[in-house]
């Protein structure tokens, strides 16, 4: 919906995932190219890429600078979270023999920005996390939990809507709860959310909305409040193109507090 310039306008934000670009394997540029046309018509206030922005940076950071670019094209801030397909997974559960390391991390950082990010929008919190760091033991796997606690804990009356790349899980990399009911057990990273009294309200992961996406939902709606969260009525949310690979959906929030 379009909406006038003001404090209480509703402000539209998109969510993009897995477009996985790449200069030398341009499986998917067709699609990207039709998701720049469907953002000029829309022009969102922000848009998050939820992760696998590059078809193998892992092996090839020059895929992770075209991607870069390709996101440069889009005619609204993005912020943007690391997948698989970027940085690699958490060792114990690599599945490509591409586990996250220190290379792969400065490759990302240097070219495409932060692997943790917070960014308030109205009276939300929106928090990106790299999901490829839990259970990775690494060091930033801690700076990135009490990145969390903090800004839960300083967030005042903002809801805290959470995105990352790939659903969580407890121990079992397999568990597909989240994919036919849209919750399942969570990581340490989410237990976080007991340092601040209102929690996570909100958490949305880019393979989540892959699998939504392909699985033939692409009309179901799904509504997110400023006083409740997810359920509410003060948002709409719909697919907007989807393909091998790739998703998008957009949402209209309030920006006025709850």
């Amino acid at each position: 919906m379009t909406a006038p310039n003001g404090p209480d306008r509703p402000l539209r934000v998109v969510q993009v995932s897995d477009t996985h670009l790449s200069e030398t394997h341009a499986y998917f540029i067709d699609n990207y190219d039709v998701f720049v046309d469907e953002m000029q018509a829309l022009q969102p206030d922000l848009i998050v890429h939820t992760g696998d922005i590059s078809f193998n940076g892992p092996l090839r950071p020059a895929d992770l600078a075209f991607a870069k670019a390709q996101l440069d094209r889009l005619p609204a801030p993005v912020l943007t979270l690391a997948g698989n397909h970027d940085i690699g997974e958490a060792p114990p559960f690599s599945r490509l023999d591409q586990p996250i390391d220190t290379a792969r991390m400065e490759a990302w950082t240097t070219t495409v920005g932060p692997m943790w990010w917070s960014h308030d929008l109205g009276n939300w919190r929106l928090i990106g996390l790299d999901s490829a760091l839990m259970a990775s033991g690494l060091a930033e796997e801690a700076a990135q939990l009490a990145f969390l606690r903090d800004q839960l804990a300083s967030r005042g009356a903002r809801q805290a809507m959470v995105f990352m790349h790939m659903p969580p899980f407890e121990t079992d990399a397999k568990d597909e709860r989240i994919r036919r009911g849209g919750r399942c057990s969570k990581p340490a990273a989410m237990r976080a959310s007991r340092s601040s009294p209102a929690g996570i309200c909100t958490s949305i992961a880019g393979s989540a909305i892959r699998a939504w996406a392909s699985s033939g939902l692409r009309r179901r709606r799904w509504s997110i409040s400023s006083a409740s969260g997810a359920n509410g009525g003060a948002g709409r949310d719909r697919a907007i193109c989807s393909g091998p690979w790739m998703a998008a959906r957009f949402a209209t929030i309030s920006s006025s507090p709850g």
